[in-house]
């Protein structure tokens, strides 16, 4: 562009009316805020002097009649409708194409604007307005059937204004917005006291403030990059030498570059409500399209991000909005019919947590029906029969996010192509960000994005493997885990893949070196030692096996040659401190191309695993692991245990010879184990009575309704076994059986039968159930009989 008068001219036009559509939807909702209508009108006022000292005749004859209906509105002589609301949105989307033909041409493109002239005459005439149908100027599209007539640009003198000119234009400026003002406002000589103030408040804040190009800060966020790596050089070389001087230096060179850093990422970031502010509009013009009452709270616009991610999530957001009102909100007479209020309510939050920003978008509809959306998969071929008999609510509301699914019964200009929440999702994780969906049939639905707060400069984690580092960034780190050679937790092979039991759940494992083909040294599941870093793929859990884990820090992301692209499991590569290039693994693009079917055969090994657990034959089992007095190891049936606490011995009270201590409100029985069982050793009472500051291990079990802790030496650790439960060498009452477990026999406690002996199980049991009946329990495992059986107990079962 060569006129830098019109380049200046747009920049604040298009800013003017951006904020301008926001103010109006924000007025709608309270017609009483002076201010805001204050500054509706000084923006359009602006905008009207601009347009006519440039010569932009229907520009500012669009501007002139607005102008003249805003002022009508602050004085009070009109009445805030709807419609007229529609009507001055209207005539500020017609000013913001004729922005866009000047912005390409330099010259006022040929819009008719004779219709939205007329119905803003009709306004300030106070004519009666045609109906909302006739005017259909709540959809965009037939805005532009009716005043996007003609495409033609009329031709126009070319005449160039030279910079020296500027100058002693700015007085005529001034002067002929002065006078345009004193002819449109014949009642009114001069904007209000109030106003002039704001005036000069704005000025002042406006001096303050320099546009920047935006290409010209992505270029200097590309040079502080290369300063973070150079400086993670220097620090890495300083400290290989024995320089208190050169320590000194690179130090300060870090304090100085970390601020720079700082600063310069400040600078991109823009706060979530220059997009959130955006969807007032869109928002109220669907809800009127559809018949529908809609309230759209913001929270948390203050909250910033990258500009470039902020662009990134525009349209995702977008579709998620339009999503909620056409399908999540219902009308005000179904909504009415159900018991709710008739006016809908939709909230986007916006919040940091955990190094991110996280965006929520919840509204109170009508929620998923999973029934339907699972019926809606099987008749489209997205998911089989089989699978439909497995799957999870969860599972089956992420069915929304697949390519081509859509629930709406036909299609409309809004939904129901199938396209739009793929898009949202593939959208959100190409910035490396993720997709949450939670919803209650009847209620409501709420979608969670996690948003990473930049790309350019990011938290990694530094592995090795095979003399070959590469980084992990920290948003898809999930944990660390190392397994020893004599720990009871082992990589387990099953279907010719490796899988790992983290805490109950089994994840697949992969090892980064046969993966990648870095080495072609076979290894076994037998070694010494092994690292395993946890990472969640989009939900999908796995574990990564490594060489060595070393640090944490900062890195620059650089990105992928076009060689490298097609290499979907690397999301860029970056420059260590030693000066070498390490690859960026990509946690989601790595899972699709190693899974190779290892997902489905998680499936069909939980699947028996499950099964497993019904069979004849062997009984999948959890057991903590605890010790007694004895200083031997005991297993208690997991399902038992309701909580694990530790008691200070100080707080232990006694009723009669019955140990008990506060438990929230209530008092609970403590129960010692050794005694009952007649084991060797200390009872752990006995512990308590020569040391009142001990603390005491406790394993609280809810029996029959109420709780009861168990008093043990120490807790150890939690155990899945496969296998039954051998009962031929229990010799007294209060022992379950015998499980194997890492090829140890552990002996298992019948924490039953131990509660039965003592005096306050039996007072307990007595005053809370009533026998009502008489059942025939059948069962070959002596766990199962247990657990059953306790359950029938409470009913008030023999």
């Amino acid at each position: 562009m060569n006129n830098p008068i019109i380049k200046e001219f747009l920049i604040e036009s298009f800013e003017n009316l951006s904020s301008i559509s926001d103010e109006l939807t924000s007025y709608e909702k309270n017609p009483a805020d002076k201010e805001l209508i204050n500054s509706i009108f000084r923006k359009v006022h602006t905008l009207k002097g601009s347009a006519g000292f440039l010569g932009f005749q229907k520009l500012q004859e669009v501007t002139h009649k607005a102008e003249s209906l805003l002022d009508l509105l602050r004085e009070g002589q009109r009445k805030l409708s709807s419609e007229m609301i529609d009507v001055l949105l209207a005539s500020f989307d017609l000013c913001s194409e004729m922005l866009k033909g000047i912005e390409k041409t330099q010259k006022e493109p040929h819009l008719e604007v004779s219709i939205i002239v007329q119905k803003l005459n009709d306004l300030i005439s106070i004519k009666e307005l045609k109906a909302p149908d006739e005017l259909n100027l709540t959809r965009k599209d037939k805005i532009k059937e009716e005043m996007f007539i003609e495409r033609a640009l009329e031709t126009q003198k070319k005449s160039e204004i030279k910079q020296v000119e500027i100058k002693q234009s700015v007085a005529k400026v001034s002067q002929d917005m002065d006078t345009d003002n004193k002819t449109s406002n014949t009642q009114h000589n001069s904007i209000s006291d109030h106003d002039d103030h704001a005036g000069l408040k704005n000025s002042g804040t406006t001096d303050s403030v320099v546009r920047v190009n935006v290409q010209l800060l992505d270029k200097i966020m590309n040079v502080v990059g290369e300063l973070v790596l150079n400086r993670n050089q220097i620090l890495q070389y300083a400290n290989t030498l024995d320089s208190s001087e050169l320590n000194r230096l690179s130090q300060q060179l870090n304090v100085i570059t970390s601020e720079l850093q700082a600063d310069i990422m400040t600078t991109r970031m823009q706060p979530v409500g220059s997009v959130l502010s955006k969807f007032e509009r869109i928002v109220r013009d669907l809800a009127r399209s559809q018949g529908k009452k809609i309230k759209l709270d913001l929270i948390g616009k203050d909250t910033e991000l990258d500009k470039t991610l902020l662009e990134a999530i525009r349209d995702p957001l977008t579709h998620l909005i339009r999503n909620s009102v056409d399908h999540g909100v219902e009308t005000p007479e179904i909504r009415k019919a159900k018991g709710k209020s008739e006016e809908g309510k939709i909230t986007i939050r916006s919040f940091h947590e955990g190094g991110q920003v996280s965006i929520e978008i919840k509204d109170d509809g009508n929620g998923i029906d999973t029934q339907k959306v699972l019926n809606k998969a099987i008749q489209k071929g997205i998911v089989s029969q089989d699978q439909s008999r497995t799957m999870s609510q969860k599972q089956i509301q992420n069915i929304i996010f697949m390519p081509g699914f859509s629930t709406a019964d036909q299609v409309t200009n809004i939904s129901g192509r199938g396209v739009g929440m793929d898009v949202v999702k593939s959208n959100i994780e190409k910035i490396g960000g993720s997709v949450d969906i939670s919803s209650e049939f009847g209620h409501g639905t709420t979608f969670k994005l996690k948003i990473p707060l930049t790309l350019a400069i990011v938290p990694a984690l530094v592995i090795k493997d095979q003399s070959e580092n590469f980084c992990i960034p920290q948003m898809s780190l999930v944990e660390l885990v190392r397994v020893d050679s004599n720990s009871s937790q082992k990589i387990e092979r099953l279907y010719d893949s490796e899988f790992f039991r983290l805490r109950g759940n089994l994840i697949p494992i992969f090892r980064l070196s046969e993966v990648l083909k870095l080495s072609k040294n076979e290894k076994t599941i037998e070694e010494e030692s092994i690292n395993i870093v946890v990472l969640n793929a989009e939900g999908r859990i796995y574990g990564l096996i490594v060489d060595q884990i070393l640090d944490t820090e900062e890195i620059v992301v650089k990105p992928l040659s076009n060689e490298l692209k097609a290499l979907t499991f690397f999301a860029g590569a970056t420059i260590m401190g030693d000066g070498k290039v390490s690859l960026i693994l990509d946690a989601l693009g790595f899972y699709n191309f190693a899974d190779k079917g290892n997902g489905q055969k998680i499936e069909k090994i939980n699947e028996e695993l499950d099964a497993s657990k019904l069979s004849n034959d062997g009984e999948m089992q959890e057991i903590l692991l605890v010790e007694l007095g004895d200083h031997r190891t005991y297993g208690i049936p997991l399902a038992l245990v309701n909580r694990l606490e530790e008691f200070n011995g100080k707080n232990i009270e006694w009723s009669g010879d019955q140990a008990i201590i506060k438990y929230g409100k209530l008092p609970m029985p403590l129960i010692p184990i050794e005694p009952g069982l007649k084991l060797k050793g200390d009872s752990i009472i006995e512990q308590v009575h020569k040391n009142q500051d001990v603390l005491i291990p406790c394993v609280v079990v809810k029996i029959r309704g109420h709780l009861y802790g168990i008093m043990v030496s120490s807790i150890k650790d939690i155990s899945i076994v496969e296998g039954s439960i051998f009962t031929d060498s229990i010799d007294r009452e209060g022992l379950l059986g015998t499980i194997f477990i890492q090829d140890h026999s552990i002996t298992l406690l019948d924490i039953h039968s131990i509660l039965k002996s003592q005096p306050i199980y039996k007072s307990i049991a007595e005053s809370k159930h009533k026998k009502i009946g008489r059942v025939l329990l059948v069962d070959d495992s002596p766990l199962v009989r247990r657990l059953q059986g306790d359950l029938l107990l409470e009913k008030g079962m023999m």
